[in-house]
């Protein structure tokens, strides 16, 4: 899909599913049958890292008000406090529930929940990863790829591809699935979320492009001077 292409032809009166089965030949627009989630790498520490927002990891009930930690130790995660005293050995990973919300120390706020694994690269550090409902994923995307004053169907046209690439593009990363750059797509968080870029993809909730009964792999970029 060329994304300045799906703008001209929601500025000439085309819908979201029109675009998309414009560009991605074959298709249909179909609704996903169960929910879905991805987990994101967002950061690798070489040391400690620190989140809020989370109530439950590790099998440990916790204050969504209060800061913890995780740390290694030989390869076991090791859920913190706040000042590094241990709360509960995670064992090979750190997993919060993905519902609610959870700020990550020096990234920003994210929807979903948060994963920590030990990674090997560099030796001895830790994969920061969000996992995250795949709608709630879309919000943190559409307004990094697209403008988003530009009209409501070319906005929902790109939340339906990028819920679409995200599920048929993962990668089998270290605890991670997704990228939060151009290595998979732009993911910036809620500080990135826009009132009209969430409203396309509350509209489009669960919907991704299909081809034969599986969820296509919806390339997308900015311009194609006329031509895919």
């Amino acid at each position: 899909m060329s994304q300045w292409g799906a703008y001209g032809m929601a500025k000439k009166g085309s819908s979201a599913t029109q675009i998309i089965r414009h560009y991605y030949r074959g298709t249909r627009v179909s609704k996903l049958k169960k929910a879905r989630s991805v987990r994101v790498l967002l950061d690798i520490s070489p040391s400690a890292v620190r989140f809020s927002g989370i109530e439950r990891a590790c099998g440990r009930k916790l204050s969504g008000s209060r800061t913890y930690g995780a740390r290694l130790k030989g390869r076991k995660v090791i859920l913190t406090r706040r000042d590094g005293k241990a709360l509960a050995n995670c064992g090979s990973r750190l997993q919060s529930e993905s519902r609610g919300r959870v700020s990550f120390n020096g990234i920003g706020a994210y929807r979903g929940g948060v994963v920590v694994v030990p990674t090997k690269q560099p030796r001895g550090s830790l994969n920061l990863i969000n996992a995250v409902p795949i709608n709630a994923y879309v919000k943190g995307v559409i307004a990094n790829e697209v403008i988003s004053s530009w009209p409501l169907e070319s906005l929902k046209s790109q939340a339906i591809a990028a819920r679409s690439f995200a599920l048929s593009s993962g990668i089998d990363g270290n605890g991670f699935n997704l990228y939060p750059d151009t290595r998979s797509q732009v993911y910036g968080g809620i500080s990135s979320e826009t009132a009209r870029t969430n409203r396309a993809a509350k509209k489009t909730s669960s919907r991704v492009a299909t081809y034969r009964n599986r969820i296509a792999q919806t390339f997308f970029f900015d311009t194609s001077g006329g031509r895919t």
